[in-house]
């Protein structure tokens, strides 16, 4: 998938979440603003037969309004996402990472060279003024050290996808018995997902999962965690030992 789809299908995403969450919000303002017009400040008439119907209205209406603004502001964090999807990052996920990454380095490394040659014309003119005005400001060292230390990363990073994409799909990484059920980590490269499979386990096994960066998905039923290098390791080297260890 190109990262533009990939946005798009991120930002459609978001979007339905804020809908439905602004739909819940509306449905329980609405709700409070029916039962107050109903009790229309009524006090609760302690002992009378009605008391505990009274008290329950009461609780329905602070639940309704407590629950509605935490919708609300779910609403209103998905739309936040939605309109700020474009900033992502360069995902594994994107089919095209490795051009992106390519004009990326590209921007970076002229930008370099143009402080590098700013800064070159600031030392000669100094002194002079009228010349160095010319020039506009001068670079600080630490903008070609951010600059440079992004450029080293960004490689990295073109390296490590070149190593995620000859990962053999549907290859087993790690495996191993816990709570006397068996487990094995297999790779889904056209989900770029590592998946744990496994029967049924335990809270304490899942929770290791969940502090591995693993993450439990509906859809896929099975725990998962993006494909790259740092997942395979975490299932190598932490997950799997520690829940071989379990009791």
């Amino acid at each position: 998938m190109l990262r533009e789809d990939r946005l798009e299908k991120l930002r459609d995403r978001h979007e339905a979440r804020a809908d439905k969450a602004e739909a819940e919000a509306e449905s329980r303002f609405k709700y409070v603003d029916t039962m107050v017009g109903i009790m229309q400040g009524e006090p609760i008439k302690v002992g009378h037969h009605s008391e505990k119907r009274h008290r329950r209205d009461h609780e329905r209406v602070d639940t309704n309004m407590r629950k509605g603004i935490q919708a609300g502001k779910q609403a209103s964090h998905s739309r936040g996402l939605a309109d700020t999807v474009e900033h992502s990052g360069i995902s594994v996920e994107d089919d095209d990472a490795q051009s992106l990454l390519d004009e990326k380095i590209a921007k970076m490394e002229e930008k370099q060279a143009y402080m590098k040659s700013v800064n070159k014309q600031w030392r000669k003119r100094k002194g002079d003024a009228s010349r160095v005005a010319e020039l506009g400001r001068q670079y600080q060292g630490w903008e070609l050290s951010n600059n440079n230390a992004n450029i080293k990363r960004c490689k990295a990073r073109k390296i490590e996808l070149a190593k995620v994409a000859e990962i053999e799909d549907d290859k087993e990484v790690a495996a191993g018995t816990c709570e006397g059920k068996a487990f094995h980590f297999v790779t889904d490269t056209a989900d770029h997902r590592l998946r744990f499979e496994s029967p049924r386990l335990s809270k304490d096994a899942c929770k290791i999962l969940r502090q591995h960066g693993f993450k439990w998905s509906p859809n896929r039923n099975a725990w998962v965690r993006l494909l790259n290098l740092n997942a395979i390791g975490a299932a190598v080297y932490y997950v799997t030992p520690e829940l071989k260890a379990m009791p």
